[in-house]
């Protein structure tokens, strides 16, 4: 980064968010063990139906050996790792393969929201060459993906390329007939 950039424009890591994995575990460890002793108690009646007792701790032992499986499995994921990088030279996606779009390269930068009930979130942004690069994010953390868009914008606005400036300006002379000599 050179000195001529301002401090406003800082390099800007995003992260995945934990918290939606963590629920699904959560979530998982409750519901993944009733399933199996429902289907153990069709199987085998005389298991569970002679105390409810039994049942019960048949579930919270699951319940804890889902939740430590769960836990582990969680742990392995990388939650540290930026997804989403923004410096004053280009915006790097690294979620699913590292991608370095430099701003210079960009013409334009479209965001969409789809899916049942909008959970879909997709950068894409058009190349200066004609391409097109498309991106799909989940869960960010501590930002929106729409204010994750806006933070893209405006330094893509920064810098980015610049419009081309017109040829003369606007010059009145040329057409009421009065010349400047």
């Amino acid at each position: 980064m050179g000195a001529d950039i301002p401090e406003e424009f800082p390099r800007q890591e995003f992260r995945q968010s934990k918290l939606p994995y963590q629920l699904a575990a959560y979530a998982a460890s409750m519901i993944l063990p009733l399933i199996v002793i429902k289907i153990v108690s069709a199987i085998l009646p005389p298991v569970f139906s002679s105390s409810p007792f039994v049942g019960l701790v048949a579930w919270c032992l699951m319940v804890a050996g889902c939740l430590i499986v769960l836990t582990k499995l969680l742990s392995r994921m990388d939650f540290e790792k930026p997804v989403v990088t923004i410096e004053p030279n280009a915006v790097i996606f690294s979620e699913t393969r590292t991608k370095m779009l430099p701003w210079t390269s960009i013409s334009k930068i479209k965001f969409y929201e789809s899916g049942q009930l909008r959970q879909t979130k997709t950068f894409v942004f058009h190349m200066a060459g004609g391409g097109k690069e498309t991106f799909s994010l989940s869960q960010i953390a501590g930002i929106s993906a729409r204010q994750l868009f806006d933070t893209i914008r405006v330094y893509h606005r920064k810098f980015g390329p610049q419009p081309a400036q017109g040829g003369p300006g606007y010059d009145s002379s040329a057409w009421t007939g009065v010349d400047d000599d």
